[in-house]
């Protein structure tokens, strides 16, 4: 009885000293790239929102405001552009030529505001694939204060969206339908024919 209690002992500390070890050995489950790689699919699915959403809008109506003193339909693109680019210099990826700060003021033509905003969305995915390489969790500053790249990375995202939101409330107020909740050509015609 003895010799198996030894025996089983010897058997615990041995894996003890075996489990930690091998434990070492595999990748974390959380990588850069996981969360990259799901950061990317969120990223594109906004910022093709965006690009649907100024491209379905009149020209003429890039000036309106909903009130004196409100950012216009192309400030909130040329606002949406600048903090692409300034966090992604922050993030590593270098400065466009322009200064993103003065964006909303000198950008206002429907072609031109397009064309910044994809480009700004373009240097956000270069700092993103930059990412895959460096330590997420090291501070960097932003706004006079610090933050990790990841939470860099989720203010990128999420200020996009929230102003996607306020894209969509200027379109409703001029009553332009958003392209992805306009009713498919079949359906269309379908309605046509039955008289609605």
């Amino acid at each position: 009885m003895k010799r198996q209690i030894f025996s089983a002992i010897a058997v615990l500390l041995a894996l003890c000293l075996v489990i930690p070890a091998a434990a070492q050995d595999k990748e974390p489950v959380h990588n850069n790239k996981n969360f990259l790689d799901s950061y990317t699919k969120d990223f594109e699915f906004v910022s093709k929102k965006l690009i649907d959403l100024a491209d379905g809008t009149p020209s003429e109506k890039f000036a309106w405001r909903p009130a004196e003193g409100i950012r216009s339909i192309s400030e909130v693109y040329m606002h949406v552009a600048g903090a692409n680019y300034g966090l992604s210099s922050v993030l590593g990826a270098g400065m466009p030529d322009r200064d993103p700060r003065t964006l909303e003021k000198e950008v206002t033509g429907k072609e031109d505001v397009i064309k910044v905003l994809k480009e700004s969305q373009e240097m956000v995915k270069k700092a993103v694939e930059m990412g895959v390489h460096m330590d997420l969790t090291e501070e960097v500053e932003a706004f006079g204060r610090k933050f990790t790249r990841y939470e860099v990375y989720l203010i990128l995202s999420g200020h996009s969206h929230e102003h996607l939101g306020q894209s969509i409330a200027y379109a409703r107020s001029n009553g332009i339908v958003p392209p992805w909740s306009q009713p498919a050509p079949e359906e269309s015609s379908d309605k046509a024919e039955e008289g609605e």
